[in-house]
């Protein structure tokens, strides 16, 4: 009884030095390619990739006629990301280039209640806040 502290704390420790020692079996890659190339030039892309990292979007917001409403003017993502954003009057005409990482497929412009969605496949885009 008088050791059995001690019995049960060194059995404990022995037991975690064993299991820390084992062996960790390394993590298996997945070859992407088949070939290697051994020079920039040797390597080829598919057709179809994008090299560019952001759009740039020209959007041109056409005024509304005897509007006197002023309210914030927000280009928004679908996970609710602010891209612009601004202190607009209804009856002014405003227009920006927007520059959006390449992955954002649709953004959405939200003036005073009012929502427009867009893609970003275009490089220009015409607003009717309306």
């Amino acid at each position: 009884m008088k050791y059995t502290k001690t019995i049960l704390t060194a059995a404990c420790l022995l037991q975690l030095g064993l299991y820390s020692c084992r062996k960790q079996e390394p993590l298996k890659q997945e070859s992407a390619a088949t070939t290697t190339a051994t020079k920039f030039a040797e390597m080829k892309t598919p057709q179809n990739f994008k090299w560019a990292t952001n759009n740039v979007i020209n959007i041109e917001f056409q005024p509304i006629q005897n509007d006197t409403r002023k309210a914030v003017l927000k280009v928004v993502d679908a996970s609710g990301r602010v891209y612009f954003k601004k202190l607009h009057s209804a009856n002014e005409s405003f227009s920006t280039n927007l520059e959006v990482p390449a992955h954002i497929q649709s953004l959405k412009v939200v003036f005073a209640g009012v929502q427009k969605d867009f893609t970003t496949s275009s490089s220009k885009v015409n607003l009717n806040l309306k």
